[in-house]
């Protein structure tokens, strides 16, 4: 079967084919710029050893059995897999048999695979084969973290005899740039470092003339950790001797680049090599080499983001210095830096300019020569724009106005789309100004981006606003969607006056007649902007088209149309309640969530603006179970929409009858509607009062299924329910304390301890609370995490509001129990309450009759 590579990283698939066969572990061959590869199933089969190679055209039928046992796959993972099971050798067999409960078993089998790879004899074995697995990136998280489990168990018992370390160090060094697998990787790579260290400094010092960029990383990381482990100098002076003159090689770049890592790994905490590394680094700075002064830049601008460097300013000058140097020793001004021979030069100079202005944030003299620099540069592209962005609040803008101006506003053309974001900054952080305000108005109609730079900033100039506003309308002609979305933020922030609005309201009305949807849409929205700035005749006669307009098979655009005439009929009823609640009720079939929501929302609205008069209550009723839908919706403003149409119904049909069709949804499995119902009776009964509710709720309470009953608790813990009422509740408590089910348990003291948040003290009748507690005190040794919480919130309640008199002798003889458990159980509940002041003086007094 033909090996589809992909190609994406790589320059030819025959190369690759060719170079995968010469490389298996078996040799000894170290293929570590491959492990720094992400790579497929299709190039990791490759990499399999000669003993698994696969030279038929059809796959080995019996191996292809024994792999279906684990389950299905695809063709990818299917030509990954067959050649573990096409070996002879049984222990190898094994092994792929384990490893494939790894990838596809459940928990208790991989956990058991892992066990037994970690404590296979033949290890090496076990390794070689794992190192196959973890090259490839289309293994799951969850697999990569068994492996290395198996991988870290098998160095830590057989460190000294470990053959594949080169290759699992470099596996390592590259799960690091992953995040889940960063921790693991590094305790690992620490842990073998701390007991073989030579083992690694040879290895280092065998590739250190590497100059493969993937290896080179490998290297550079592996350097880090040994400074992290062994010392700053210690480490530099096993690669370099900087007691004799220093050499430009690849052993002298890779140890900078480890630098990055050591800060990524220890941030702020490098002051225990400090003053090491800034002596090696202020030697680096007189070599004129232009690759170690690239790094040396990277590092030290790295430093300086990080807050992490004293002298900027002395680095500065150094970096500085050697700009200028460079172009008087080249004969080189910066003209002629734009021809292509001296691309690499201008890239090497672009970098330590940008250098600079990091350094230079600090100082308004070197931010100054900084400016001097890139305002000679022949071209003016996204080095320019990046460098200045680092300096511009250093800068004087008055005598530098006619190059920001010039080069900046010709970049805020589409054609440099990419620019857009940090031209715009710019221009932002240099508002206000009248000058660069009255260039941009000027421009604004030929760039759109300008006008979302005004829509973050104010206006200075008074003046500048009636050319802006005539700039912004002649823009609001072209149907650009990203114009519209500003004009709407200016709605938002008033930026507008009301002769404005009834522009844009003119406007709105001709957009929401194009042809487009999405121009339509954006119609509707500039129409609900500015509503409320228009005259209520203009807004009724507006409403009675829209209503003809409704476009009942365009769903996107029902749902905007809907809103919009919401929000007129609450500033200007345009046509009778009693027909339009009549003509909506229907359109509450709509499936889609967002067309029903607005139909709800404007239903909701006609009845909060007027009284419905001349509609039968059945008709109501239809609405009541239509809109019982809106419980299922996982969106909390969407439910909450539905849940309030529900409570303004109460007000025309009775509550009790809204709350039976409630409960006719007990019985349904889907948890949002469970919530929706729990919320929903609540927020009903906190507004029409727990008397219409509650003797609902308890009659079906009797006959109802145990997870219907476990619902009603639920609800009524939410419902505010007065003292006078608790007595009818207390068999419903009873049943649930005493049931031998968990949740039962835990809602019914979580509903006595509501009773007790919500109530005040001297309302309370202290003989039901304290039978409760009787009942509850038998969860106190309760093992459930759950329970015990909930448990512990009653007494504190209990002893805040009733007092700790009536468990006080409970408590002191749990202390003195002989099971050391208990008394821990006991001693924790007596922490909670003993800061209770009512409680203190309980306890001295029972303490004093004791003693007596």
């Amino acid at each position: 079967m033909p090996i589809d590579v992909d190609n994406r990283n790589y320059e030819k698939k025959e190369y690759l084919e060719k170079t995968f066969k010469r490389y298996k572990l078996d040799d000894k061959i170290k293929f570590n710029f491959l492990i720094g590869r992400d790579l497929s199933y299709e190039e990791t089969s490759l990499l399999l050893p000669n003993s698994f190679t696969f030279e038929k055209n059809e796959l080995d039928i019996v191996a292809l059995t024994e792999l279906q046992k684990f389950g299905n796959f695809n063709e990818k993972e299917t030509l990954f897999f067959i050649k573990m099971f096409q070996t002879s050798n049984s222990d190898e067999k094994e092994i792929f048999k384990n490893l494939m409960h790894i990838f596809t078993a459940n928990n208790k089998k991989r956990k058991k695979a892992v066990h037994k790879l970690c404590t296979a004899k033949n290890y090496n074995l076990v390794v070689e084969k794992i190192i196959f697995c973890l090259i490839s990136q289309d293994l799951k998280l969850i697999v990569k973290e068994d492996l290395l489990l198996v991988i870290e168990t098998l160095i830590v018992k057989h460190i000294s005899s470990f053959l594949y370390w080169p290759e699992i160090i470099c596996l390592l060094v590259k799960f690091i740039n992953e995040d889940n697998l960063i921790n693991k990787s590094i305790d690992i790579l620490l842990f073998y470092i701390e007991n073989e260290s030579e083992n690694i400094i040879n290895f280092i010092n065998q590739e250190i003339e590497t100059d493969n960029s993937i290896l080179q990383d490998i290297l550079s990381k592996l350097i880090a950790l040994l400074v992290i482990n062994n010392g700053y100098n210690t480490t530099l002076m096993r690669f370099i001797n900087i007691e004799i003159e220093l050499k430009v090689n690849n052993q002298l770049l890779i140890f900078l680049r480890s630098h990055y890592f050591m800060f990524t790994l220890m941030g702020g905490e490098i002051t225990d090599f400090k003053k090491e590394m800034y002596t090696f680094l202020h030697k680096l700075s007189k070599f004129k080499n232009k690759r170690v002064l690239k790094e040396l830049a990277n590092i030290i601008s790295h430093l300086h983001i990080q807050k992490l460097i004293d002298d900027a300013d002395l680095w500065f000058d150094k970096f500085y210095t050697t700009v200028l140097d460079f172009c008087t020793t080249n004969n080189r001004d910066f003209s002629t830096l734009m021809i292509p021979s001296a691309l690499q030069e201008k890239r090497f100079l672009i970098h330590l300019i940008r250098t600079c202005a990091i350094l230079s944030t600090s100082n308004q003299n070197n931010s100054v020569k900084v400016f001097k620099i890139i305002k000679n540069w022949p071209d003016f592209d996204i080095n320019n724009i990046k460098i200045f962005y680092r300096i511009q609040n250093n800068l004087d803008y008055k005598s530098n106005i006619d190059y920001i101006l010039s080069n900046l506003i010709n970049m805020l053309d589409v054609k440099y789309k990419e620019y857009e974001h940090i031209v715009s900054q710019i221009f932002i952080n240099m508002l206000p100004n009248k000058t660069i305000e009255e260039h941009l108005i000027t421009h604004m109609c030929d760039k759109e981006s300008i006008l979302k730079i005004f829509s973050q900033t104010q206006l200075l100039a008074p003046e500048n606003y009636i050319q802006f506003r005539e700039s912004v309308f002649i823009l609001l002609k072209s149907n650009s969607t990203s114009c519209l979305k500003n004009i709407l933020h200016f709605c938002e922030i008033g930026k507008f006056n009301k002769e404005d609005f009834n522009r844009l309201f003119e406007l709105g009305k001709q957009k929401i007649d194009g042809v487009e949807d999405k121009i339509k849409i954006y119609g509707y929205k500039i129409l609900n902007a500015t509503i409320h700035c228009i005259e209520d005749t203009d807004v009724k006669n507006l409403g009675k088209v829209l209503y003809e307009k409704l476009d009942k098979t365009n769903l996107p655009l029902l749902s905007k149309q809907l809103e919009t005439l919401a929000k007129i009929y609450e500033k200007a009823p345009f046509s009778n309640c009693s027909d339009l609640v009549l003509e909506l009720a229907p359109l509450l079939k709509y499936k889609n969530e967002k067309v029903k929501e607005k139909i709800v929302f404007f239903l909701l609205t006609i009845l909060n603006c007027t009284k419905v008069n001349n509609i039968k209550k059945i008709e109501f009723m239809r609405i009541t179970y239509d809109v019982m839908d809106y419980l299922s919706f996982w969106y909390i403003k969407r439910k909450q929409i539905g849940v309030d149409l529900l409570i303004k119904l109460s007000d025309i049909i009775p509550p009790q009858e809204i709350v039976n069709i409630f409960l006719e949804f007990l019985e349904c499995n889907d948890k949002n509607v469970k919530t929706g119902l729990i919320s929903g009776i609540s927020q009903l009964s906190n507004h029409c009062g727990i008397y219409n509710i509650l003797p609902v709720l308890l009659v079906d309470y009797s006959y109802l299924e145990d997870k219907s009953k476990l619902i009603i608790v639920q609800i009524l813990s939410k419902c505010k329910i007065d003292t006078k009422y608790i007595s009818y509740l207390s068999y419903l408590i009873e049943d649930c304390i005493i049931n031998n089910d968990a949740n039962f348990r835990l809602a019914g003291i979580n509903l006595c301890t509501q009773l007790l948040i919500k109530n005040e003290k001297h309302n309370l009748d202290v003989e039901i609370f304290t039978h409760f507690l009787n009942l509850i005190w038998f969860n106190i040794l309760e093992k459930n995490i759950e329970i015990k919480k909930v448990f512990e919130k009653f007494i504190q309640e209990f002893t805040k509001t009733i007092g700790g008199q009536f468990f006080i002798k409970y408590l002191i003889q749990g202390l003195y129990h002989p099971s050391k458990k208990v008394q821990k159980r006991y001693m924790e509940i007596f922490n909670i309450v003993k800061n209770n002041d009512d409680f203190v003086n309980e306890y001295l007094l029972v303490i004093d009759k004791e003693l007596q």
